[in-house]
């Protein structure tokens, strides 16, 4: 029973200490690809013809306001009006039909940079970019977007973003919008994103990135009139 004891033991402690080293690796991977290649300061960001302002909505699951979609707005409008980008590519899907507090995430998006003085002849909407994977190989591998493209998020998330983005061949930077002062928030999205690190490396390099015949839209000709 002893020696059972200590054959078990022996197997939690070497995957307690494998599941840390794939957190450590994983995320240290992330923030060191993404190193100078990050701005929060709009005088700072290189100008860019085009910003993917990857989708979120203006509700929580639990039906609450989001602080993070408020943030994401701001800054693409922020980089909008400063002329660093030209056109705002939002990224997301309508979730109105699947969710208690599903919503509209493009339409959201763009009825608020709409209300922030962005012109709406400079907002393109994709409704395919239901994961941040899909969202830029949508760019990379459907629209054939060459460019180097300013990705918005918040920081951890655009740490992620860009790494995906390098795998896919898509040039990219990326500009912080701010995180929710809330403590809560920040312990549970550093949780959430360190985990979600570990399953990006796993799909990057042991799983296909989304073609082009994985998407179904018939928006390419539109796309390449709205990004001239």
């Amino acid at each position: 029973m002893q020696i059972k004891s200590k054959k078990l033991w022996r197997l939690l402690s070497g995957t307690i200490i494998l599941i840390f080293l794939l957190l450590g690796s994983s995320n240290f991977g992330v923030i060191w690809n993404a190193k100078g290649r990050t701005f929060d300061d709009v005088t700072k960001i290189p100008t860019t013809h085009s910003a993917l302002v990857l989708g979120t909505s203006p509700i929580t699951p639990r039906g609450i306001h989001n602080g993070s979609f408020d943030n994401r707005i701001k800054a693409a409008s922020e980089l909008y009006k400063a002329g660093k980008v030209k056109k705002l590519i939002v990224s997301g899907g309508d979730y109105t039909a699947t969710e208690r507090f599903g919503c509209d995430e493009p339409k959201a998006m763009r009825d608020s940079l709409i209300a922030k003085g962005v012109n709406s002849e400079d907002i393109f909407m994709d409704y395919e970019g239901t994961t941040t994977i899909r969202s830029l190989a949508k760019q990379k591998n459907f629209y054939c977007y060459s460019d180097t493209i300013t990705i918005i998020s918040q920081g951890y998330h655009n740490q992620r973003a860009l790494a995906m983005a390098d795998r896919l061949g898509l040039p990219a930077i990326a500009f912080d919008a701010d995180i929710p002062p809330s403590r809560f928030y920040k312990v549970k999205n550093y949780v959430r994103e360190s985990l979600a690190r570990v399953k990006m490396v796993y799909s990057l390099f042991l799983l296909p990135p989304p073609s082009s015949l994985s998407f179904s839209s018939n928006d390419i000709e539109e796309f390449e009139e709205f990004i001239k």
